[in-house]
């Protein structure tokens, strides 16, 4: 008996820190808005640059390890991301982060029908733009392809493409919401996050800004 209840406890302790992670990842976001006339970062700058680089590059003392969730699966990215390595500007291994980011509403123009394809679907979105930040995605545990152990540093709201939300504390996906707090959502079955969830945008559309 004693086995199963140490596990749970690390499984919460891992969780905790996950939503720990995001909440900086958040400060960060916000700070960037208020710093770029209420604008999020895009999610690659016109140079190719991922959102992670340029906010890990431009916060003071957010560490690129809290682009990482303490639950994921050890692989070649996140091993060395958990080091405290310090990585180039512009390195193509800031995609690989196990922190998605709500491309399509958020991090450019794609969902929304003004984007310019030449410039990675600019504009972003501004803060003021959001109706409900506090019901409005801004990041969750994401992975290349659902169930996959590689993150990646974009989530789409729809399951198919590259970008995807994955499952990884007990049947919870770990959310950060566009007002900074972190919430953790319930998903029965983790190969399917975006039927019959919170995620569904047919039963509430928390990717949209509206």
């Amino acid at each position: 008996m004693l086995l199963p209840a140490l596990n749970a406890a690390r499984d919460k302790a891992r969780s905790a820190q996950c939503l720990s992670n995001q909440k900086q990842i958040g400060y960060g976001l916000i700070g960037y808005t208020g710093n770029y006339n209420d604008y999020f970062p895009l999610y690659d700058t016109p140079d190719g640059d991922k959102w992670s680089d340029v906010l890990v590059t431009q916060t003071k003392d957010l560490k690129l390890s809290v682009m990482i969730c303490p639950s994921a699966k050890p692989n070649q990215y996140n091993t060395r991301f958990r080091t405290g390595e310090t990585l180039f500007h512009g390195s193509v291994w800031y995609t690989y982060i196990e922190y998605g980011y709500n491309l399509g509403y958020i991090g450019s123009s794609y969902y929304r029908g003004v984007s310019n394809y030449a410039i990675r679907h600019a504009p972003s979105a501004k803060m003021t733009q959001i109706r409900t930040p506090s019901r409005t995605l801004l990041t969750a545990d994401s992975a290349v392809s659902i169930g996959s152990a590689t993150g990646y540093y974009v989530l789409y709201p729809i399951k198919g493409n590259n970008g995807q939300l994955t499952v990884r504390h007990n049947r919870k996906i770990n959310v950060l919401w566009t007002d900074g707090h972190c919430s953790a959502e319930d998903v029965r079955n983790p190969l399917e996050p975006y039927t019959g969830t919170i995620f569904d945008k047919t039963i509430e559309n928390i990717w949209d800004l509206e």
